[in-house]
């Protein structure tokens, strides 16, 4: 007895090649948001390293060029030797 549901190979090959795509524009969209997300919060951090003046003056970018101001660690030391930083108001009154 024959089956009334069998699906042809050809249908199959189809299918299969249908899945692959989607998948493979599934998979460029997710990248392209990572990507999107990953640069901005590399810029951060980078930035979190760098002199203010420097931040002022330049962007992040600059950071790796071989005349810029280099890293220093100064951000965090003021913060968790709870120095002012100027920030104190930055949220608002509250």
């Amino acid at each position: 007895m024959k089956s009334p549901f069998k699906i042809k190979p050809f249908r199959i090959k189809t299918l299969n090649r249908k899945k692959f795509i989607m998948t493979s524009v599934c998979n460029i969209i997710l990248a392209v948001i990572c990507i999107s997300w990953t640069i901005p919060t590399a810029g951060l951090l980078v930035t979190s390293f760098r002199h203010k003046d420097d931040v002022s003056r330049t962007g992040w970018w600059s950071a790796f060029e071989k005349n810029s101001g280099g890293f220093t660690l100064e951000n965090y030391e003021q913060v968790l030797a709870g120095k002012k930083t100027g920030m104190e108001n930055a949220g608002g009154s509250t």
